[in-house]
Parts: structure tokens; C-alpha cells; sequence
């Protein structure tokens, strides 16, 4: 193997620069890759006021569980259909 010259050898400034570009890409790329790993384990931040919609019948009065019972909500619920298919 041959030594270079001691011209050749590239300055401290510009080694110094191509390990700041090198670190800077290496870095980038780690924190792209980490990134989505990491925003897994966090856990979703809670809604303000439930976030949700509350159910309403047809006539736009709410729904509630003692105002839905005794009335079938499919056909499939009531008596008769059972009746009929046997």
C-alpha cells in the first residue's frame, strides 16, 4: 500500500465538515426511522366534552335504554318473525 503525500491530506476544516454532513444525514435518518416507533407508545391524548353524538330516533327525540325496550328495533327481534319461520 502507498502512502499519500502530505499534500494530499485534506484539511482539518474539511474533515471536519464531511463528519458534520455524515452525523447530520446518520441523525436524520435515525429520527425518521424512530419516529413512528416512538409516537406508538404514546397514548392518544383524551377528546375535550366525549366527542361523541348522542342517538335519536326518527322523530329526533334522544334514544335511551328505558325508552327502547319492549319495542323490537328489527324484525328479527320480535316474536312473530320467530313464529313465522318455524
Amino acid at each position: 500500500m502507498t502512502q499519500m503525500p502530505a499534500g494530499d491530506v485534506p484539511g482539518m476544516g474539511r474533515r471536519q465538515f464531511m463528519n458534520l454532513l455524515t452525523f447530520g444525514s446518520v441523525t436524520g435518518v435515525a429520527l425518521g426511522a424512530l419516529y413512528p416507533v416512538v409516537n406508538y407508545f404514546i397514548p392518544p391524548r383524551a377528546a375535550g366534552s366525549g366527542g361523541g353524538t348522542s342517538a335519536k330516533d326518527e322523530l329526533g327525540n334522544a334514544v335511551t335504554a328505558r325508552s327502547s325496550r319492549g319495542r323490537p328495533t328489527t324484525p328479527f327481534n320480535s316474536a312473530e318473525t320467530f313464529g313465522r319461520l318455524k
